[in-house]
């Protein structure tokens, strides 16, 4: 059995009209949620005042229905705080330096719930 990947900003729409086609098995099918890493990668940069290239482990997982974006792990690394320096390889978690907890959750809620618009529907069972 073979695996079909997709990747890239239309890559749900594609996988979702691929298996609807009905010749391909929803278990063999793995889509890549890059699009809406970069998106949340995005308010913690904005949020710390660094590039998003400076945020790494940030984790999203789910379907578009019920997506989870995980920052509990992400880090961060040429941050302006108290602890600075360590060159290019130094990273700080970033629940530690988020002040704005409650700001950052509406944001991701926000975003989860612009996917959730955006999602095309489910394909019909086959």
């Amino acid at each position: 059995r073979s695996k079909i990947v997709f990747y890239g900003e239309n890559s749900f729409e594609v996988a979702s009209s691929f298996m609807s086609v009905g010749t391909i098995d929803p278990k063999n099918v793995t889509v890549l949620s890059k699009e809406v890493e970069m998106q949340a990668k995005g308010i913690l940069s904005r949020m710390l005042k660094v590039n998003s290239s400076d945020i790494r482990d940030v984790i999203v997982w789910g379907k578009s229905e019920s997506l989870h974006i995980d920052y509990s792990r992400a880090q961060v690394r040429n941050h302006l705080g108290s602890v600075y320096g360590g060159g290019p390889s130094f990273y700080r978690p970033v629940n530690e330096l988020i002040s704005e907890k409650e700001k950052l959750g509406k944001e991701m809620c926000a975003l989860k719930a612009r996917l959730h618009q955006s999602a095309p529907p489910p394909p019909p069972p086959p």
